[in-house]
C-alpha cells in the first residue's frame, strides 16, 4: 500500500469464500490515491488460504494496516467439498453438522465478539463494508451490528451481486432493524442490483448509490504468439477464451455444446476454433469429462487458475461470459473492454450496463433452451463476418467513458463524504 496521508480513518472489511472480482474491485479504493489523501485506510477480512494468496498476488506480503480475522464461516469449507470428487449425498452428510452448527447462532455470537474487538482497536470515523451479494457473508451482517454497538454512525455497505429474497421473519426484522437503520448508504454497480436490492431486501431505495465497477490496470506478459506456442496451436487459429471459476452459473458448459454443434455444421471452422478456460472450480470433472466424451480435447484447453488471465484475454480473438445466473457487474468484462477485444456474453444483470448489445459487443439471452446453439451463431457470425475490430473499438472507449478507476473513485468520495455529512468537496 502506498504511504497514507490522510486523517480520518476508513475501515474496510470484506469476507469471500474465495480471493475473487469483489475482492479485487476493492484494490481501487485501497490503491486509489485521492481516497488515500483524505483517510488512513485499513483493511479487515476474513482470513484463510485462498483469500491470502490473492492477496499476495494483489498487493505483496508487505501489506500494511491489514487485518486478518479468524472468523467462523462454512463458505470457503464447503466450497472445499463441493469440489471433491465425491457422491452429492457424502458431500451433503459431510456439511449437514456444520450447517447446524450455523444456524445455533454460534457463528455470529462469535464473528460479532472477534469484530467489537477490532473496532475497539481501530476506532475507525467511516466503514465500508464489501459483499460479494445480498445476504452474502453473514459476518457482513454481524460487522454492521457490531459498529452499531460501538455508535460508528458513518457505514457503507457495498453489495457486488442481485439480492435474493428475503425468506424468513427473522430475516427481515433484522434487515429492517439492524442493517437498514445502522447503513447510510448502500453501494451498487448496476441498476438492476439497485432495484433488486430495494425489491427484495426493501432497504430504503434513497439509500442506494450506484457506483460502476473499474479493473487495475495489469501488464501483459506474454502476446498471442507465446499463448499459441503454450498450446501448440496454429497460427491461423481463432482464439475464443473465458477466465472465471468453472462453476455452474458461469456456463462452461453452454459453451463446449456450442462447439460440439459448430462441429456438426461446419467442420472447417470447428478446425479452426480453440477454447481456452481459465480458472478452477468445482465444475472441472463435469467439464473434463465432456470435452473427453466428445472428442474435443484437440480444440479446448483447461489451464486451471492462472494469475496472468490478463494474457489469455489480451490473446483471444473473442472473449465470452455465458453465465447463467447470479451475476451483476463482472470485473472480467470490463478486462476484456479494456483490451479492446470483442465480447459475447449473458444478456442480464449488470453485464447490460457494461455492453451495448451489437455495439460494444454481442449479448445473448440466457434461454437455457436455446442457449448453446445462440452461442454457436454469434461465433460464427463474429469470425465470417470479421466484426472484432468494430466490437473492440467501441468496448475500449465505453469503458475509458463510464468505468475507468478515476471515475469510480469521485463517486466514492462524495459517498465517503456524505455518510459524514459533508457536502463540499
Amino acid at each position: 500500500m502506498n504511504h497514507i496521508r490522510g486523517e480520518k480513518k476508513l475501515l474496510i472489511f470484506s469476507d469471500c469464500y474465495i480471493y475473487g472480482g469483489s475482492e479485487r474491485l476493492l484494490s481501487s479504493v485501497i490503491l486509489s490515491q485521492l481516497i488515500q489523501k483524505n483517510y488512513q485506510i485499513y483493511y479487515a477480512y476474513r482470513k484463510h488460504r485462498y483469500y491470502e494468496k490473492g492477496l499476495n498476488e494483489q498487493y505483496g506480503k508487505n501489506r500494511k494496516n491489514f487485518f486478518p480475522l479468524f472468523l467462523l464461516s462454512n463458505d470457503t469449507i464447503f466450497y472445499n467439498i463441493n469440489k471433491l470428487k465425491f457422491n452429492s449425498f457424502i458431500k451433503k452428510v459431510f456439511m449437514f453438522p456444520l450447517w447446524c452448527l450455523q444456524k445455533t447462532g454460534f457463528y455470529f455470537v462469535y464473528n460479532f465478539l472477534a469484530i467489537i474487538f477490532l473496532l475497539k482497536k481501530i476506532q475507525p470515523d467511516l466503514v465500508h463494508v464489501n459483499n460479494g451479494g445480498y445476504p452474502g457473508a453473514k459476518s457482513c451482517g454481524a460487522f454492521v451490528a457490531a459498529a452499531a454497538v460501538q455508535k460508528i454512525k458513518n457505514v457503507v455497505y457495498q453489495v457486488n451481486n442481485i439480492a435474493y429474497e428475503q425468506k424468513n421473519i427473522l430475516a427481515k426484522w433484522f434487515d429492517k432493524n439492524v442493517i437498514n437503520k445502522n447503513v447510510k448508504f448502500y453501494i451498487t454497480a448496476s441498476q438492476k442490483a439497485k432495484e433488486f436490492l430495494a425489491k427484495n431486501r426493501h432497504f430504503d431505495l434513497k439509500k442506494i448509490k450506484l457506483v460502476p465497477n473499474t479493473v487495475t490496470i495489469k501488464s501483459t506478459q506474454r502476446n498471442r504468439d507465446d499463448i499459441l506456442k503454450l498450446f501448440s496451436l496454429p497460427v491461423n487459429s481463432f482464439l475464443i477464451c473465458e477466465v472465471a471459476f468453472l462453476s455452474k452459473r458461469k456456463g462452461q458448459i453452454y459453451l463446449l455444446e456450442a462447439l460440439k454443434k459448430i462441429r456438426l455444421t461446419n467442420n472447417d471452422l470447428y478446425n479452426k476454433f480453440k477454447i481456452i478456460l481459465v480458472g478452477d472450480g468445482e465444475e472441472e470433472g463435469i467439464l473434463k469429462k465432456f470435452i473427453y466424451d466428445n472428442n474435443l480435447e484437440a480444440n479446448v484447453f483447461l489451464t486451471g487458475y492462472r494469475s496472468d488471465s490478463i494474457d489469455f484475454i489480451n490473446a483471444c480473438d473473442v472473449f465470452i461470459l455465458p453465465s447463467i445466473s447470479n451475476e451483476d457487474m463482472p470485473l472480467v468484462v470490463l478486462e476484456a473492454m479494456r483490451l479492446g477485444k470483442t465480447i459475447i456474453a449473458s444478456k442480464f444483470g449488470g453485464i447490460e450496463e457494461e455492453i451495448e448489445n451489437n455495439v460494444s459487443g454481442v449479448l445473448i439471452e440466457p434461454n437455457l433452451i436455446s442457449f448453446s446453439s445462440d452461442l454457436a451463431k454469434s461465433i460464427i457470425d463474429l469470425y465470417i463476418n470479421n466484426k472484432s475490430e468494430f466490437y473492440g473499438f467501441n468496448a475500449r472507449e465505453r469503458y475509458n467513458k463510464y468505468f475507468s478507476a478515476e471515475h469510480r473513485e469521485l463517486l466514492l468520495i462524495k459517498i465517503y463524504r456524505l455518510s459524514e455529512n459533508i457536502n463540499e468537496f
